[in-house]
């Protein structure tokens, strides 16, 4: 006799979760260190799209230019590795890839969840970098400390935080398959 709260898991579905764990793994080794100048280069491209509703601006590799206020210089604004929300996507694509081979969370929903994860960590971090742009654009150089420094590390703090619980959240919300009984089974 079984217990109810036992789970079998067919070898296709072990293959796929394992196969999905070593993805998820690689990728986590991979983003913050063979790809780390492309995803900054992304990154670098979406800031000075954002950057570009307040002002002028391009990118040009993990960096972006933003053209000053009236009379005044320019100013480049690279990402660089630390500043990077790569190092924070890392401990979320490890998460994804051990909830993958839990038994009680469906391999799609611990994707999900990472998907959800990775998209407030980036949409924070893209916000953050443009808006340190923008705040010097506006009230010029004695504003990157507060800015960058200060203010930067508080949100993608908060975003980092922000961004595995969602992952916690979706994971766990929609984890568990519908109509399973812990009762004890006849």
């Amino acid at each position: 006799m079984r217990d109810a709260t036992t789970i079998s898991t067919s070898r296709p579905e072990r293959v796929c979760r394992w196969s999905l764990f070593t993805v998820l793994g690689l990728l986590c080794i991979g983003v913050p260190s063979v790809w780390l100048a492309d995803y900054r280069t992304i990154e670098a491209d979406a800031a000075a799209k954002v950057a570009s509703m307040g002002a002028t601006s391009f990118a040009a590799g993990d960096a972006f230019h933003l053209d000053g206020a009236a009379g005044h210089h320019g100013q480049w604004f690279q990402i660089l590795p630390a500043c990077s929300t790569a190092l924070l996507l890392s401990p979320m694509l490890l998460l994804g890839a051990v909830a993958t081979l839990a038994p009680r969370i469906r391999p799609r929903v611990a994707i999900a969840g990472l998907v959800a994860g990775a998209s407030v960590l980036v949409l924070f971090g893209t916000a953050r970098v443009a808006g340190v742009a923008l705040a010097w654009h506006t009230w010029g150089d004695r504003s990157l400390w507060l800015t960058h420094a200060l203010l930067g590390t508080l949100v993608s703090l908060m975003a980092g935080a922000l961004a595995v619980m969602t992952q916690l959240s979706v994971m766990g919300w929609r984890g568990t398959p519908a109509g399973r009984s812990f009762a004890s089974e006849p």
